[in-house]
């Protein structure tokens, strides 16, 4: 059963799911976040944490075991983020490796943290999560404000007044007539795939296949089989050939493919299409700690667009009414 924190759920900010088959663990991490006035969901069983997403959702995270009885803890992340795809998710476990760790980011998780559980730890990974969850939610909010004055005025795709929003669409016009590949910068919610997508349409060939790709979506064995193919299927390379490859999150690639990909692209096959590519904000740091490998980071940033956050521009969203 749910188990909210008041008596006036409408009062709260957040909503927390807690997946945990452990009693006293599930009991401790309630009054955890009950301290910290989160409306606090709990469930001992993946089907019931499943069913209460569904009835109660949407959350803005979810804290889970990734081992539990009815439902290996894998397979219940990528339910979850089936269910609602911008859930941030916690996992625990008291089996953590690294190679665990890396599968279930690579899964969509945002973070995760091993048993027995530090409170300063686990209370600062779930903090970390509800801001991102909070910051997507005010970047779709603001790009749906946008959305509206544009629609009600009549403005293209892409409008804004501010000067850091002026120099990104100036370039991406610029590269709109280029062939060379761009990599789109930006926190999460920005629109750099309305970004890459613009590019595409303004191209001299708007007519030519856009394929988009999710390299953070799905495990890293299906990603590498829609990027490459097989002898039956053809891959996103060939299917994008005359046309652009928009490769999302590329950073998420794992290692190897991010070699293989940048060795791909040195041959016929990937001088055949256009590629566009995103990524998170912080690129110097994915560098840094090898999340991004250097040499393709230098084949995909020919053209570089960093993209400024919502927040920052509030007169693109209000825009200016001294014309209304």
């Amino acid at each position: 059963m749910p188990l909210p924190l008041h008596t006036s759920p409408s009062a709260y900010t957040h909503k927390l799911l807690i997946i945990e088959d452990d009693v006293a663990h599930l009991s401790s991490l309630f009054k955890i976040f009950e301290k910290m006035g989160l409306e606090v969901f709990v469930a001992s069983r993946a089907s019931e944490g499943l069913l209460m997403l569904d009835e109660r959702g949407p959350f803005s995270a979810a804290l889970t075991d990734l081992m539990l009885p009815d439902l290996d803890g894998m397979e219940l992340l990528t339910a979850l983020k089936e269910r609602q795809p911008d859930l941030e998710v916690v996992m625990m476990t008291a089996f953590g490796t690294i190679e665990r760790a890396v599968e279930a980011m690579r899964l969509g998780a945002y973070d995760f943290v091993t048993k027995p559980l530090r409170r300063a730890e686990i209370e600062k990974a779930v903090k970390r999560a509800l801001e991102r969850a909070e910051l997507i939610a005010e970047n779709r909010s603001l790009r749906a404000q946008l959305a509206q004055v544009q629609s009600q005025r009549g403005l293209p795709a892409l409008v804004g007044h501010s000067a850091p929003f002026r120099n990104a669409l100036r370039v991406a016009q610029q590269a709109s007539t280029s062939t060379a590949p761009v990599m789109l910068i930006g926190e999460a919610g920005v629109g750099k795939r309305a970004f890459a997508r613009a590019i595409h349409e303004s191209s001299e060939r708007p007519q030519t296949p856009l394929i988009e790709l999710s390299c953070a979506s799905l495990p890293s064995e299906l990603i590498e089989r829609q990027l490459f193919g097989d002898e039956e299927t053809p891959g996103a390379l060939r299917r994008a050939w005359g046309g652009s490859l928009l490769l999302s999150e590329v950073d998420s690639l794992s290692p190897r493919l991010q070699v293989r990909l940048s060795r791909a692209l040195k041959s016929e096959e990937g001088l055949m299409c256009r590629v566009l590519s995103t990524t998170h904000e912080d690129v110097d740091r994915s560098l840094a700690e090898g999340e991004l490998e250097r040499g393709l980071y230098h084949q995909l940033s020919v053209i570089p667009i960093t993209l400024p956050p919502l927040r920052r521009r509030v007169d693109d969203v209000l825009l200016s009414q001294s014309t209304s």
